[in-house]
């Protein structure tokens, strides 16, 4: 675990270099765009047919919310 900046939110996180996504909690987002930071132009939001499985490490397919792109969440 260590300590990072996420959509201008000081959290601490798990970070996966070999994991090709990134989950983070809704309520991030919603803490985010309380404080002001410009969700909308760093977030995109994932059309139904953009949506891919997700699997964790036991095969175990899991389920979300939503799914969003965010070309750099580390400002």
């Amino acid at each position: 675990m260590l300590w990072c900046v996420i959509f201008g939110i000081e959290v601490e996180a798990l970070i996966d270099t070999g994991s090709v996504i990134s989950i983070l909690p809704a309520a991030l987002l919603k803490l985010a765009k309380n404080r002001d930071f410009d969700i909308d132009k760093k977030v995109e939001l994932v059309s139904n047919a953009q949506k891919r499985k997700v699997f964790d490490a036991s095969g175990t397919q899991k389920g979300f919310l939503g799914m969003a792109k965010a070309e750099d969440p580390w400002s």
